[in-house]
C-alpha cells in the first residue's frame, strides 16, 4: 500500500466488473449475416419483370450488401441497414 508522509492511505475501491456483452452481440451479428446472406443469394421475383433501371438499383443494393457481408469488422447497424435495403426489393 502506498502511505504520505503521515501514514494516510489512499481508501481502496472495490473493483467493478462489467458483464461480458460481446457474446449477445457475436450473436446478433450471427443472425443478420444468416438473413442477408440469404437475401443475397437469390434475386426477388419482382426483379425478374422489373425495368432496367430497377434492376441496375437492385444490382448495386446487391454489391453493396455483399460488401458488408463479407466485411469482419462490420457493425450491427451496418448489418441492418444493408438488409433493410435489400428488403427494399421484395
Amino acid at each position: 500500500m502506498n502511505s504520505d508522509l503521515f501514514g494516510y492511505t489512499p481508501p481502496l475501491t472495490p473493483f467493478k466488473d462489467i458483464r461480458n456483452q460481446r457474446d449477445s452481440v457475436a450473436e446478433e451479428k450471427a443472425v443478420l449475416c444468416a438473413r442477408l446472406n440469404a437475401m443475397l443469394r437469390r434475386a426477388p421475383r419482382s426483379i425478374a419483370s422489373a425495368s432496367v433501371q430497377a434492376t441496375r438499383n437492385w444490382q448495386a443494393a446487391h454489391k453493396t450488401a455483399k460488401k458488408v457481408l463479407e466485411d469482419k469488422r462490420a457493425s450491427v447497424q451496418q448489418l441492418a441497414s444493408a438488409i433493410n435495403s435489400m428488403e427494399r426489393f421484395e
